[in-house]
């Protein structure tokens, strides 16, 4: 059960890297876990603006950005609780669409350090809770 519990936290940071060249009418999404990563190129030509996609509600709300393209949305972060980073890559973005004499627009996004944070505050949970509880926790947790 631990080692599952790991790999999801492990799974869940991401790094979102967009670079658009207005010369090239080109526009290159590379989103990258710990495991895995994933590049996804479109036309200039077919961004149309990013807006904020927001979940929940109240002090609980996470949000991410989301490219809007003639062929849909393509969403370029992980949810995340840090509203003002969001906020600025969106505006980032909009100003790119509008703004024809900028050349070149390139967006960076890490959020991966999160993941080993909690990678590491767990493990120092079980270590805490197998030395005040003994080998009866160990068991319960390890399945």
């Amino acid at each position: 059960m631990l080692f599952v519990w790991c790999l999801a936290i492990l799974s869940t940071g991401q790094r979102s890297t967009l670079n658009c060249e207005r010369s090239k009418n080109i526009c290159e999404l590379e989103r990258a876990g710990l495991w895995w990563s994933k590049t996804q190129q479109f036309s200039l030509k077919t961004l149309r603006g990013a807006y904020i996609q927001v979940d929940g509600t109240g002090d609980n709300t996470a949000e991410r950005v989301a490219l809007l393209t003639l062929q849909g949305e393509i969403p370029i972060t992980y949810m995340s609780y840090s509203p003002g980073l969001q906020r600025e890559t969106s505006s980032k973005i909009n100003f790119f669409v509008k703004n024809l004499e900028q050349e070149s627009l390139r967006v960076y996004e890490d959020d991966r350090w999160i993941s080993v944070l909690l990678f590491i505050v767990t493990g120092i949970l079980f270590s805490i809770m197998v030395f005040l509880f003994g080998a009866r926790i160990a068991n319960i947790w390890m399945g």
